[in-house]
């Protein structure tokens, strides 16, 4: 099935009091493309836009949006798909920032629900907070970590604990590692409902990502049956997964010479690979007193770092 035009006009003729202003226009926008509209002024170029939006409707012809016609759709439905941006615009001056970018959501709310869950959490994503570029007043410009989260948060691999917060320093769970690598993946999760670990409940909101790391061969679980989402990851562990998934991705790792661990001994058998092969790669660098510390936990923070630095 072919896909249909974002925008289509055919035959459109306006009229605008005694002056006919467009005749006989057909034109189609796809999916994705850019399409400029150049003329002298009084050409007819602002009433195309308006019938486009639906503002003025033609004397003859049909506007269309998506293979429907626009006057199927009800005005919250072009809302969602549909804004504009005129030369002139009339805003209150005691109007911020943030209050303008809210207005943009009015079409995703009902009477009943005025708000929902991320709501805020979108809207300050596109309002971040002046000189910091995020939302999140746990993480100053100068924090260490400051530029991988901003990395990761821009590219929507990772968001806040909530609108204001991250937690940098908040220990990272399975699942959760997981779910940081799917998004740096991109991957399509949705054909993931279910999968081999008996304790990935069905339905759960990280079961489509651990169920997709476990197809991908990125993890295998505590054991043949079980994964423990909700454990905090220790360092092997986190280096495990992220080393799996370079192998996957057809990730070239640099290969360099540096100084084991202090501590690499301890390291468990089935991680110390992974580990030595991202320590060489310079995607982890272990503590400040040469050890790598195994079995700590991991925290935020750290797992952008090191998801930053493949």
């Amino acid at each position: 099935m072919d896909t249909p035009q974002a925008v289509s006009l055919n035959h459109i003729s306006v009229t605008l009091g005694d002056t006919p202003v467009l005749h006989d226009i057909s034109l189609s926008v796809a999916p994705g493309e850019f399409l400029s509209i150049i003329g002298p002024n009084g050409c007819g170029k602002s009433t195309l836009l308006k019938v486009v939006c639906h503002m003025i409707r033609p004397q003859s012809g049909q506007a269309c949006l998506y293979g429907r016609p626009l006057s199927s759709y009800s005005r919250r439905q072009l809302a969602r798909h549909m804004a504009i941006l005129t030369q002139k615009h009339d805003i209150p001056e005691d109007m911020t920032v943030y209050e303008l970018v809210s207005l943009g959501r009015f079409p995703y709310r009902t009477f009943y629900r005025r708000s929902f869950t991320g709501e805020r959490e979108i809207i300050d994503k596109a309002t971040p907070t002046p000189g910091t570029g995020l939302p999140f007043t746990d993480v100053p410009a100068d924090r260490w970590s400051y530029p991988y989260i901003k990395q990761l948060y821009d590219a929507g691999v990772v968001s806040g604990t909530s609108a204001t917060t991250f937690e940098p320093t908040a220990n990272v769970t399975r699942a959760q590692f997981v779910t940081m690598i799917a998004g740096l993946a991109g991957a399509d999760v949705s054909g993931y409902a279910s999968g081999p670990f008996d304790d990935v409940q069905a339905g759960s909101w990280y079961a489509p990502y651990v169920n997709w790391a476990a197809a991908s061969g990125i993890v295998s679980g505590t054991s043949a049956t079980t994964f423990d989402p909700a454990a905090e990851i220790s360092r092997q562990d986190m280096a495990v997964m992220l080393y799996n998934y370079a192998q996957q991705a057809g990730v070239q790792l640099k290969q360099t010479t540096v100084t084991p661990f202090t501590d690499e001994s301890s390291i468990a058998a089935y991680a110390l690979p992974a580990v030595q092969a991202l320590h060489r790669a310079g995607v982890i660098n272990g503590m400040p007193d040469g050890s790598f510390r195994p079995y700590d936990t991991a925290t935020r923070e750290q797992a952008c770092a090191v998801l930053c630095a493949l």
